[in-house]
């Protein structure tokens, strides 16, 4: 297949403009891929990996196909004056179609057939067009510029329009050659749309269970000099982190809790790292627990946890492997990759026996994704002990999960949760 610049689809439908009657409809087809180099993310070759990163490669490059980006249909008019036709979600890879009403529509005012082109409105969601979405922002906030398919080069004036789209046929914008906002990888509008894509990853499993879109500034803000989520509806990704999709699925785990607390901000202390973490510094419970939710959050957006033969990887670092980081039981508790660890074990198909230091206490359980998400929204308000803005350095940890969910998971939550992972010794209070 070749490729062509500037800007296919069964899609989900949107929103449309009006349709008075139902009369001949139109239908207009393209493949839109984005330019993808990647890092910390699942590759299509690998066993259990969701939609993978890379997956495309010409001259010398890799792509993706970009499923889940939102997409505007509009009328190309030789005056300028544009009309909108409707907006659909990108549903699957590959080659795509959108249909739409014309000769009744408002929007078609008495023209014979329309000159379709796409916008890309920085917006991604679950493929399904349901839930919440994700916008690219500026680093300001303010919303960010809109890339179109409107014109061509001069040679080629209607090369990424559909022109004269008749009724009965499939009209195909380019050729139906790829059409991509940018063939730049290490620009900064190549690692928005990698970054968007990163999220739409996210979105696409937990999409239902939050409650309000994020918006992700980019780059970060001077306040945020390395990703971070601000409140449970903002996300600042520093420029540097566009093409790290572990980074940015991170950051959307920890809006997805303070969603599921219902506030803008997470009880924690890193402070044993200093200023910063990493999934091996040892850390107060607070520390461990939420960065390590945020950690296999991070994970679940690129490896399905239901394939008992995945090897899900973050960072380098297997949420599998079943011996805990450290030789002496309770020194686990400080460590967010043990954490993160804990969360798979609950969610995955594999029933692994203990290792190491937890010999004797296997992984049992199997709980769906979404289901382990919503828990956190059991926390009682406040900031006593166990509930969800509990203070002092061990704050919200994995046994105030525990004691706040143990109805709901049975019997072998504590063994599979806590002592599988060598979890057990975080305070209680």
């Amino acid at each position: 297949m070749t490729r062509s610049g500037l800007l296919s689809i069964s899609v989900a439908f949107l929103v449309v403009a009006s349709v008075e009657a139902m009369a001949a409809t139109r239908t207009v087809c393209f493949t839109l891929t984005l330019v993808d180099n990647r890092t910390n993310c699942a590759t299509s070759s690998e066993v259990g990996a969701r939609r993978g990163c890379r997956s495309l490669s010409a001259n010398s490059r890799n792509w993706v196909y970009a499923r889940g980006q939102v997409v505007e249909a509009w009328d190309k008019d030789p005056d300028g004056v544009d009309e909108y036709i409707g907006s659909w979600v990108l549903s699957y890879e590959g080659t795509n179609c959108l249909t739409f009403e014309w000769e009744n529509a408002s929007y078609a005012l008495g023209e014979a057939n329309p000159d379709v082109y796409l916008r890309m409105v920085n917006r991604v969601m679950k493929s399904s067009a349901r839930g919440i979405s994700a916008y690219a922002r500026n680093t300001d906030g303010s919303a960010d510029y809109v890339i179109w398919s409107r014109n061509g080069p001069s040679s080629n004036p209607d090369q990424f329009t559909a022109a004269d789209c008749r009724a009965g046929t499939n009209c195909y914008i380019n050729g139906n050659n790829w059409l991509y906002p940018t063939s730049d990888v290490n620009s900064e509008l190549g690692r928005r749309y990698m970054m968007l894509d990163s999220a739409q990853h996210a979105l696409e499993i937990y999409g239902d269970t939050m409650t309000q879109n994020v918006n992700l500034r980019y780059p970060g803000q001077a306040s945020c000099p390395t990703s971070c989520a601000n409140d449970r509806g903002t996300i600042s990704i520093t420029e540097a982190a566009g093409n790290d999709g572990g980074n940015v699925t991170h950051e959307i785990g920890h809006s997805l809790q303070m969603q599921e607390f219902g506030q803008d901000y997470l009880q924690l202390d890193c402070s044993q790292g200093g200023d910063w973490h990493s999934m091996v510094s040892a850390e107060y419970d607070s520390c461990s627990t939420t960065e390590g939710w945020a950690d296999y959050v991070a994970t679940v957006a690129w490896y399905n946890p239901d394939n008992p033969a995945v090897v899900p990887l973050f960072y380098g670092y297997n949420l599998e492997q079943p011996t805990p980081l450290k030789s002496i039981c309770s020194s686990n508790r400080a460590y967010e990759l043990q954490t993160a660890k804990a969360f798979w074990d609950l969610d995955d198909a594999n029933a692994e026996a203990g290792a190491g230091v937890a010999t004797g206490w296997p992984d049992t359980t199997w709980y769906s994704t979404t289901f382990i998400a919503k828990q956190w929204a059991d926390f009682p308000d406040g900031f006593s002990d166990r509930q969800d803005a509990e203070t002092g350095a061990h704050g919200v940890n994995m046994k105030d999960y525990y004691y706040n969910n143990s109805a709901d998971f049975g019997p072998y939550f504590y063994n599979s949760f806590l002592r599988h992972n060598c979890l057990q010794s975080q305070e209680e209070n």
